[in-house]
């Protein structure tokens, strides 16, 4: 988490190269925590006691790679990752026995769908690249999907590169 405030003490001084770049590890560093807390619970005799840390991970996980994406100015991907950090922050609680109003009152998906929402409302996206071509291709409407797809490839190969965490 080291890296997020200082990410977000870069931000809040208009370094945006410095933030981003501090974003990137601190995703890329919240990953390599999970991806150690899914090693440690696949061993039977370590399972239960790893799976507290779980929920802030994965809530962390998504906030960050928002505030990245905004930083970036792609308002779509924003939405995306915290749509992405609800959906599984939801199922994680689910998981760890959270009912549905448990949930629904939880900090970090309460967080995430303001996000989102505030997201969409200031920027004026009803639905994203990605939702469109999910509704086209549901309708069968591949000549739209098609475009769509291309649209988004267009987008991605404009991106700058991104480290192996897929930030």
């Amino acid at each position: 988490m080291a890296f997020a405030t200082v990410a977000e003490d870069a931000l809040r001084a208009n370094e945006q190269t410095a933030a981003r770049r501090l974003l990137r590890r601190a995703v890329a560093d919240v990953e390599t925590c999970l991806e150690d807390l899914r090693l440690l619970r696949a061993q039977p005799d370590k399972a239960d006691g790893n799976t507290a840390l779980l929920p802030t991970l994965l809530f962390d996980r998504a906030r960050l790679a928002a505030q990245l994406r905004i930083s970036e100015g792609a308002f779509e991907e924003a939405i995306e990752r915290a749509e992405q950090g609800v959906a599984e922050l939801d199922a994680m609680l689910g998981e760890l026995g959270y009912d549905e109003a448990q949930r629904a009152e939880d900090p970090g998906l309460v967080y995430l769908r303001k996000l989102s929402a505030q997201l969409r409302q200031e920027y004026g996206i009803a639905r994203t690249l990605s939702e469109q071509l999910r509704e086209a291709i549901d309708n069968e409407d591949f000549e739209t999907a098609a475009e769509l797809r291309e649209e988004l490839r267009r987008r991605q190969n404009r991106r700058p590169a991104r480290d192996s965490a897929g930030e």
